[in-house]
């Protein structure tokens, strides 16, 4: 922690801020199945033991983005509501993070989970 500063200019006092460079408190959670829940959360790890294709990731809110550390056993399916880079179905690699911006659309009403670049 750094002290504040007194500075004295003529009769006056000025007092330097005290900075504290404090961290937000993130979870990371376990991310499993062909429809995972992201809701309220930002960070997730790949805990597949098994192959699995994932066609969504449900409970998304506009403008929110995932990060996702792949296990190498979750395919990521292109298409209805997730669109990855390459245009194509993705394995994400074991210890690889990937992320996905959320994007409500209007016609027809629904969603996009778009793979950045």
């Amino acid at each position: 922690m750094t002290e504040g500063i007194r500075i004295t200019t003529g009769e006056e006092y000025i007092e330097d801020a005290v900075s504290r460079n404090v961290l937000e408190k993130q979870f990371v959670t376990n991310m499993s199945g062909e429809t995972p829940s992201v809701k309220n959360r930002k960070f997730f790890v790949g805990v597949n033991t098994s192959p699995v294709n994932v066609t969504d990731f449900l409970y998304g809110a506009p403008g929110q983005r995932i990060y996702i550390l792949g296990d190498g056993n979750m395919t990521i399916k292109h298409g209805t509501f997730i669109f990855t880079n390459t245009g194509a179905d993705k394995l994400l690699a074991a210890d690889k993070v990937y992320r996905f911006t959320y994007f409500e659309t209007t016609n027809p009403k629904s969603h996009k989970w778009v793979e950045d670049e």
